[in-house]
């Protein structure tokens, strides 16, 4: 753990665009006019809100993304336990079928892990709606990679590509996507781009997961990126479009300056969600960033987009979800740190297992601490530590396992999280729960489980 401890295990694109003296363009009138926004106010953001809206208000609101100029809405992540279908998992289906006869000029996205159960659902889903642009992911970077025992970049990243071939050969659209792209080496990023391209993929992503480039930064590695592209093409004689996507969170209150940034350097499929919302402090706000391109096309001569729309769009989504407007701010708000989704929890667990496996070695609290400072920023732009808090972990629909462990331990239910196996009875339950519905599971719903069990 020496290496994550010592803070090697993150890459800085924001410095190699200083030492590059990387410089922030203005998009182009094309780009700002030909850029595809693409929703994810019913995935990223689904983690945060403080209640999950209906069907119906889900389809009223993907009408109004469509009346708005947005081209792709992201339906969910496929989050299902083993031989079941999750409520959202369900509902995602509804609403391919629904969009297929009523929003035919919309391409409907649902995100996948690299695995098999994942991509199964994906093309179960293509039969749904043939306009279905699946994403596949898994982080390459390498402290996820040092932390979670996954091996090398080359067996991981193989993963992903067997992965990205199957669904090329079963007729899906893909963008091929991995977290924490901001952090990742640039030739652990040039394999990347080059093994998902060669394999086929339709979009190459781009995540800035924990919000942390600064627009130079943003520009540099989007600029990398597309130029990977085009020196794959040149080399392999591909004459299909590759196009980049750029999906940015707000940590730092930085997003849409880094989507602008993105934009200017090659990117053509920006990701944005109403109001602002999303998980921690939030993604690429939507009003804002259509609310750029317009006064920029404005001062063209040109317009693309009604701003008439964006009050009543902000106003049910905020109405809707039950999440008020401006009330995730960076540093300091009450969410700053905090995660439900499945993929960050188990994370999280193998890096509380490592600190409990450091102390019983014997090492002391500053070695320990040291590490947990490093790996705790992975999905933040700083450290939890930096501000005297721990990552944040929460149930929902899209959890699994190990959020409910650490949630329990986070309320003193359980006190050493290696005490409590996944598969344990209880946590299934609790699992089972928060899958029937959508949004968070309450905590005294959770602790209830947990003790009538315990009592039982």
């Amino acid at each position: 753990m020496t290496r994550v401890s010592e803070g090697g295990a993150f890459f800085d694109w924001n410095r190699l665009a200083l030492e590059e003296n990387s410089t922030v363009k203005f998009p182009s009138v094309e780009q700002a006019r030909e850029v595809i926004l693409r929703s994810e106010c019913l995935r990223d953001a689904g983690g945060s809100l403080l209640s999950w809206p209906t069907l119906s208000e889900r389809m009223d609101h993907i009408l109004g993304l469509r009346d708005l100029g947005v081209g792709q809405v992201t339906l969910g992540i496929y989050s299902s336990l083993p031989g079941e279908l999750s409520e959202s998992n369900r509902e995602a289906l509804e609403l391919l079928e629904w969009m297929d006869w009523k929003t035919p000029e919309l391409d409907p996205v649902i995100l996948a892990r690299a695995t098999r159960d994942d991509l199964d659902y994906l093309v179960g889903a293509l039969g749904c709606n043939p306009r279905l642009v699946g994403i596949i992911f898994q982080d390459l970077s390498e402290v996820r990679r040092i932390v979670e025992g996954w091996g090398s970049l080359e067996k991981v990243l193989a993963g992903l590509v067997d992965k990205i071939r199957l669904a090329k050969t079963r007729g899906l659209r893909v963008m091929a996507f991995t977290e924490n792209l901001s952090i990742t080496r640039p030739e652990d990023v040039s394999g990347y781009v080059e093994a998902v391209c060669e394999a086929g993929a339709d979009w190459v992503g781009i995540a800035d997961t924990a919000g942390r480039l600064f627009p130079q930064g943003a520009a540099y590695l989007t600029g990398y990126v597309k130029e990977r592209i085009e020196e794959y093409k040149a080399r392999s004689g591909e004459k299909k479009e590759v196009g980049v996507v750029f999906h940015g969170h707000d940590d730092l209150g930085r997003a849409v300056d880094n989507s602008l940034a993105a934009l200017a350097s090659g990117a053509s499929v920006v990701d944005v969600v109403t109001n602002g919302l999303g998980e921690r402090v939030g993604n690429t706000n939507l009003i804002e960033f259509v609310g750029n391109l317009e006064y920029y096309l404005r001062m063209s001569g040109e317009t693309r987009f009604d701003l008439t729309q964006l009050p009543r769009l902000a106003g049910r989504y905020e109405q809707m979800t039950g999440t008020p407007f401006g009330q995730q701010q960076p540093l300091v708000g009450e969410g700053v740190f905090s995660t439900a989704f499945g993929i960050h929890g188990n994370y999280f667990l193998k890096v509380e297992i490592l600190a409990l496996n450091m102390r019983e070695a014997g090492m002391t609290e500053e070695p320990v601490n040291k590490f947990l400072h490093e790996a705790w920023r992975v999905y933040s732009a700083g450290s939890p530590a930096d501000l005297g808090r721990r990552p944040d972990i929460r149930v929902s629909h899209v959890s699994g396992a190990a959020n409910v462990i650490l949630r329990l331990r986070q309320l003193g239910a359980i006190d050493d999280v290696r005490k409590v196996a996944k598969d344990d009875p209880r946590v299934v339950e609790i699992l089972h729960r928060a899958k029937e519905g959508w949004g968070g599971l309450a905590d005294e719903v959770l602790v209830s489980i947990w003790q009538s069990r315990c009592l039982g």
